[in-house]
């Protein structure tokens, strides 16, 4: 049974899956070819006291974008849903998602999320454990579809089908159905390079920006009570 953030998930994101699919269904690719990333959360993120939301730039290799039209096209809203076995199987905690050096972006999710629920040893939630915490967040993007370069490029797809697929995908890249689809207590967003329009240009009202350090600043988005780094 659906709950009810899966509910307005879906009312969000499904007119946005079956208008892309549409724009797109034309497009003869490889199955490797990237699908949009859409944002995925964890099944104790509803409830859980903060609802955190970590926002990076981009996949580097995700899904299948025939597999993702052909889904949606027969039943948008499945297609929403098609990667949640990320959270329920910890995926991100296999080695092949991280590095050695303890440098990238998940690990860094695992320190702050070690951080903040009083967690000593970081390590131990990269190895899986405490998964009340690991299946509690939200994983996000700015961008839904990739950068040419990163991985279509590599499997054929050429610059102008690309330009296609991209265009249509700008739709799912707004702040604003991140955070109605999720309505986040707290949003980290990790590419340093976002303008602040992502954020800004219509969320609502937006308390003045707060520095704190050259590479931390803090938003309020009064509207939803969501509070940004």
């Amino acid at each position: 049974m659906n709950t009810l953030l899966d509910e307005n998930f879906s009312q969000v994101y499904r007119p946005l899956a079956a208008d892309f699919a549409n724009a797109v269904s034309e497009i003869n690719c490889k199955d490797e070819v990237l699908e949009p990333f859409l944002p995925l959360y964890g099944p104790l993120y509803e409830t859980a006291d903060t609802r955190i939301v970590f926002v990076g730039i981009e996949t580097k290799g995700w899904g299948s974008l025939n597999g993702f039209v052909t889904q949606a096209l027969q039943n948008p809203e499945s297609a929403l849903f098609r990667h949640s076995d990320v959270f329920d199987e910890l995926l991100f905690c296999k080695e092949i998602w991280g590095n050695n050096f303890g440098t990238g972006f998940w690990d860094f999710i695992f320190k702050f999320l070690a951080k903040f629920y009083c967690i000593e040893d970081w390590k131990q939630l990269k190895q899986g454990q405490h998964p009340e915490i690991l299946q509690s967040f939200a994983w996000a993007n700015t961008n839904a579809v990739e950068r040419h370069h990163v991985t279509a490029e590599k499997h054929g797809l050429s610059k102008q089908q690309w330009d296609i697929i991209k265009t249509a995908s700008k739709p799912f890249d707004r702040a604003k159905h991140m955070i109605d689809a999720l309505q986040p207590h707290l949003m980290i967003i990790l590419s340093w390079n976002t303008p602040d329009e992502w954020l800004t240009d219509d969320t609502g009202p937006i308390e003045p920006v707060n520095k704190i350090e050259t590479y931390l600043y803090h938003y309020y988005l009064s509207d939803t009570n969501t509070n940004v780094l």
